[in-house]
This record gives C-alpha cells, sequence and structure tokens, in this order.
C-alpha cells in the first residue's frame, strides 16, 4: 500500500493508528498526520512539542510523503494533489484539484473525519 514504509516508520517509533493528509504539487508541499500514543491522539506537530517524537522524523515523514506523492503514476503536475492516508482502513485515497484550491477547507474536511 502506498505510504507502507512511512508507517512503519512511525509505528517504529510507537505511533499507531495513523491518519494522514498531504498537499502536493510540483512546486509545494503540506503533510499533516495524526496518531496514536500511549493511548491518546496527537497531530504531528504537536507530538514534536510534546517530545514524544523527535522533529528529524516528522520532518523526514513529511519529505518523504511529498516525493512518494509525486513519483506516483497519479501525480499530476498541473495542479493540486490531495492524498489521503488511513492506517486502520488501509486505505488511501488520492484526489486532484486546481492548483489555487481551498487549502484550509480541504484540511478542515478532513479533520472532521479524523478527531
Amino acid at each position: 500500500m502506498f505510504g507502507d514504509k512511512v508507517i512503519a516508520g512511525l509505528k517504529a517509533k510507537g505511533v499507531s493508528d495513523i491518519k494522514l493528509i498531504a498537499l502536493v504539487s510540483e512546486t509545494s508541499s503540506q503533510v499533516i498526520f495524526y496518531g496514536r500514543i500511549n493511548g491518546s491522539v496527537y497531530q504531528s506537530n504537536d507530538m514534536v512539542e510534546r517530545n514524544l517524537i523527535d522533529s528529524r522524523t516528522v520532518d523526514g515523514v513529511y519529505q518523504e510523503v511529498a516525493e512518494m506523492v509525486r513519483n506516483d503514476s497519479q501525480f499530476d503536475g498541473s495542479g493540486m494533489n490531495v492524498v489521503q492516508l488511513d492506517e486502520a482502513a488501509r486505505s488511501v485515497k488520492f484526489e486532484h484539484y486546481e492548483r489555487k484550491c481551498r487549502v484550509f477547507k480541504i484540511i478542515s474536511d478532513w479533520k472532521k473525519g479524523v478527531i
């Protein structure tokens, strides 16, 4: 499955129930993930702030996911590629939007199903 290597790396750091969204174009990327550590669910940046996982790990996940999206056969360089990954459901959803799409709305809608 798309992202298995990333999930395995996070699981090795004690993160489970991973849900991730990546918004990737030719020139930009934004990756956010949530996961469970010690029974509580945290957003990726919050994990770093609480010293639950180191920033290099999170930055590495962000970079690796962006590269995976750009190298995927479904990648469309003319717009925004949105990939949603849900470890528990073993699902990956790959969508395309216009380059100037409403990123905040896409992330907000995704978060409603995550937390």
